[in-house]
């Protein structure tokens, strides 16, 4: 958060949409999501890559519906 601070992206954290949507952090002028997604978010897999879970699938999908842009950034990056 301090890097974004420190290149101006004005921000808010665990900002609830009027949809009931949490989000972790917020850029509201452009509506930008910032999705830090631990562990919980993805399926048990013995895949390379972890894969997303139903309902982190489904997030995302209502949010870019709405109008949002989504940045996930997962634990394992």
């Amino acid at each position: 958060a301090a890097a974004l601070i420190r290149i101006g992206w004005d921000h808010v954290f665990e900002h609830l949409t009027k949809e009931g949507f949490s989000l972790d952090i917020a850029q509201l002028e452009t509506l930008t999501a910032i999705e830090v997604d631990g562990p919980t978010h993805y399926l048990k897999s013995k895949m390379k890559q972890p894969v997303e879970n139903g309902h982190t699938k489904f997030k995302s999908r209502m949010l870019l519906h709405l109008g949002w842009t989504v940045i996930h950034v997962p634990y394992f990056e």
